[in-house]
């Protein structure tokens, strides 16, 4: 194993519990909350991608505020940098982290935003924030090199107070992007953000969860096919467009016996398409979508999925949903 990232102590492994958030809005913006606590005190705090809405509301500090009494934040991933996916990343900086000990991970080719023909014009500002305001050490620049089955992992370590529990390892094992491809990719002048998007899988006893970014379809063939053999939560890449390719038939292969879905919206491409998320459902997933149902006007406020699982049964615990989120049938 990796010199884990950080090391903190639980005291029974039966009060443990991995907290998932996805939160969507609308018309755009994602951000997803990975929470492992013990009753109702935060042990580890990730954010992966952030967006806020126009009244500058952060939902995801909210709830880190209201739910879990303002934990510090141990990791900020950044997939890539587009606006729905990064407006109110400071914010959680800001609030949670002013000490700047958190570790930041993001695409090595975020640093080379001028390379790309369609990044948000703030981004660069987020990025010469982080890079001013963290030291070089907390920077995880994740880029896999020229071998798409390169191992690229970073862990957290949970030990038991008691000399009888099990040390327990959430791992991050990152499979995209690719190296090889994102530098061909950056060569044109059709280079864009999504097609460097981190794609990683979270793993704690055996409950893996898929966080899909905005997974491009040309890495959907370089992913290892063990990545699909067991997972319990799939965040769908790309909102559900079709630009990620046929992944869904990847999921066909998924030993889970309970497997559920979740996707944001992204309205100006018409996100999620409906004959995508059929293919989860046709591959055995239970789907759930934040935002209008397909078809219906948008309610201006922010949906949240929050799934609860069990870690030393490795199952799913519960699923509660706020309005404006509807489960695609």
């Amino acid at each position: 194993m990796a010199r884990p990232l950080k090391t903190t102590n639980y005291t029974d492994p039966h009060k443990l519990k991995l907290h998932v958030y996805v939160v969507g809005y609308p018309v755009e913006g994602e951000s997803i909350l990975v929470v492992v606590a013990e009753d109702d005190k935060a042990l580890l705090s990730m954010v992966t991608d952030c967006y806020e809405g126009a009244d500058k509301y952060n939902h995801i500090a909210a709830i880190l505020h209201d739910e879990w009494n303002s934990p510090l934040l141990d990791a900020l991933i950044w997939t890539h940098p587009h606006k729905d996916h990064s407006l109110g990343l400071l914010t959680l900086v800001d609030q949670f982290d002013i000490e700047y000990q958190a570790h930041i991970i993001a695409a090595k080719n975020v640093v080379g935003l001028a390379n790309y023909s369609d990044v948000w014009s703030e981004a660069a500002n987020i990025q010469k924030e982080l890079l001013k305001r963290y030291p070089p050490h907390s920077f995880r620049y994740h880029f896999k090199g020229y071998d798409p089955f390169e191992d690229c992992k970073f862990c957290f370590l949970l030990k038991g107070n008691n000399p009888e529990f099990p040390d327990l390892t959430l791992s991050l094992d990152f499979f995209a992007p690719v190296g090889a491809l994102v530098a061909q990719q950056m060569n044109t002048k059709q280079c864009k953000p999504n097609k460097g998007s981190l794609a990683f899988l979270l793993s704690i006893n055996c409950i893996d969860i898929f966080m899909g970014g905005d997974l491009d379809e040309r890495c959907v063939p370089l992913i290892d096919n063990d990545v699909f053999t067991h997972v319990n939560l799939i965040k769908i890449p790309h909102h559900g467009s079709e630009h990620t390719g046929k992944i869904h038939l990847k999921f066909g292969m998924n030993e889970c016996e309970e497997v559920h879905a979740a996707t944001t919206v992204f309205t100006r491409s018409r996100d999620p398409k409906s004959e995508i998320l059929q293919g989860y459902i046709d591959n055995g997933s239970t789907v759930h979508c934040t935002g209008p149902e397909l078809g219906k006007q948008p309610l201006e406020t922010f949906g949240c999925l929050h799934y609860t699982y069990n870690i030393s049964t490795s199952q799913l615990e519960s699923l509660d949903r706020t309005p404006n989120t509807y489960q695609f049938l």
